[in-house]
């Protein structure tokens, strides 16, 4: 733990409710330097939690995305992309899963840009969609399972275009999976799906 954190943080970060009625939350950030930033509702910044528990040196572009799936019980899902753009996920644990799930599906290769989003479906079985942008403009969206689509639903669309940015999701109903879909298009088009 670090008080009086006087460092730069990059664009990009989340918010955590633990008890919103109480304004009681965690707010995440990414210092200039990488490092995965966590505030409390106390005066103390922790720095490279829970990296550091995890015994890995990582590193991190700007922008990620919390999942709650059991907020006042302070459990929650960290999203976020390394520097060299592999999607990294971490539970309610000391541990980091770093390019899952794009490796569990034959993709590890894939390469990330931008802050993903997260889509609950069931929150509770920490069921969702994460989307998020290719480091060539296409959009990933993968469920709960080990097959990621790339340029899914734009090729649908008949859309052959890149985005650029972050992607935003929207739920209309979680539990059937509905929902709306934001992204900019290179061009710098607003999309909706």
């Amino acid at each position: 733990e670090i008080a009086n954190f006087n460092g730069r943080f990059k664009d990009g970060l989340a918010v955590f409710p633990t008890n919103a009625a109480a304004n009681k939350k965690s707010i995440y950030a990414i210092t200039e330097d990488g490092r995965l930033a966590q505030l409390w509702d106390t005066d103390r910044w922790n720095i490279d939690f829970p990296t550091e528990l995890a015994g890995q040196d990582l590193r991190f572009q700007g922008g990620l995305a919390v999942f709650p799936t059991d907020s006042p019980a302070n459990k929650k899902v960290i999203c976020a992309v390394t520097n060299d753009g592999r999607l990294a996920q971490i539970w309610d644990s000391d541990r980091w899963n770093v390019d899952f799930p794009a490796a569990a599906a034959g993709e590890q290769n894939l390469r990330f840009q931008g802050a993903p989003a997260v889509f609950p479906t069931n929150a509770s079985a920490r069921k969702k969609s994460i989307y998020i942008l290719t480091t060539d403009g296409r959009l990933a969206q993968i469920w709960d399972t080990d097959k990621w689509n790339i340029d899914f639903p734009a090729e649908i669309a008949k859309f052959n275009g890149r985005f650029k940015g972050g992607v935003a999701v929207f739920p209309t109903k979680a539990s059937a999976n509905k929902k709306s879909i934001y992204v900019i298009a290179e061009d710098g088009r607003l999309a909706q799906l």
